[in-house]
């Protein structure tokens, strides 16, 4: 499997949207040359000839026109059935935007966030809570009888501790999900 990153907030406008970087120097000439414009329905469909224009696929040129209709758009929920994750600030528990970061200044133990498994491991799973890497939600903090963790899966969660000194000079943030009172 292959896939390529979305790049919010970047300077080039496609990144946002799921063509592939190989396909730029058409979706530009559709954007500049036939009037389609990024997050609305396009006048242009996909036929034979166009594809030739632009010397792609027919298959190509449709996923490009309807990447234009839905930029930003996360496959996430489509294709598995996973809402994409909500980047939380630990400060203030609002939902920023998309692709936010909260900072790793703004967490104290004791906090509740919500978190999107990225990783299982034996001993427990990697969780990305909207800082800069992932914390680590060890087995022995998942209460009894909890269904096995799948990646993707968006779960509450208290941070139980935060070692801003760790040896091994990045920080790491321990996780729980048993509520911490």
């Amino acid at each position: 499997a292959a896939g390529f990153l979305r790049v919010y907030g970047g300077s080039e406008v496609l990144d946002t949207t799921a063509i592939h970087p190989e396909s730029y120097a058409a979706a530009k000439v559709l954007l500049k040359e036939h009037g389609v414009k990024l997050g609305s329905s396009t006048p242009v469909k996909a036929t034979a000839e166009l594809s030739q224009a632009l010397k792609i696929g027919e298959q190509t040129l449709a996923d490009i026109l309807e990447a234009f209709q839905t930029p930003g758009r996360d496959p996430r929920e489509d294709l598995l059935g996973i809402p994409p994750p909500n980047f939380l600030s630990a400060k203030d528990f609002q939902t920023i935007k998309k692709g936010g970061r909260a900072s790793l200044q703004e967490l104290e133990a004791g906090m509740e966030v919500q978190g999107i498994v990225r990783n299982t491991v034996d001993f427990g799973a990697f969780v990305d809570i909207g800082v800069q890497q992932d914390a680590l939600l060890h087995r022995s903090q998942i209460p009894p009888g909890t269904a096995k963790l799948q990646v993707g899966a968006v779960l509450k969660l208290w941070i139980q501790k935060i070692d801003r000194q760790h040896k091994s000079g990045q920080p790491r943030v321990s996780l729980t999900m048993k509520p911490l009172r």
